[in-house]
């Protein structure tokens, strides 16, 4: 597992690991709640968000 995720990062500074584009939206890690929100409404506003820190 550990190997895994130090692929991952080195993929992902090659950029070969396309991570961002997989993101719909980003929110400030306050607004947790409307994260949650958004992504289980079922309203299609959200498919995958992320926490920013």
């Amino acid at each position: 597992m550990q190997w895994d995720i130090v692929l991952c990062a080195k993929l992902y500074r090659q950029r070969r690991l396309l991570l961002d584009e997989l993101v719909t939206k980003t929110y400030p890690v306050e607004d947790f709640e409307k994260v949650a929100a958004d992504a289980g409404a079922g309203t299609g506003r959200v498919a995958r968000a992320a926490l920013r820190c």
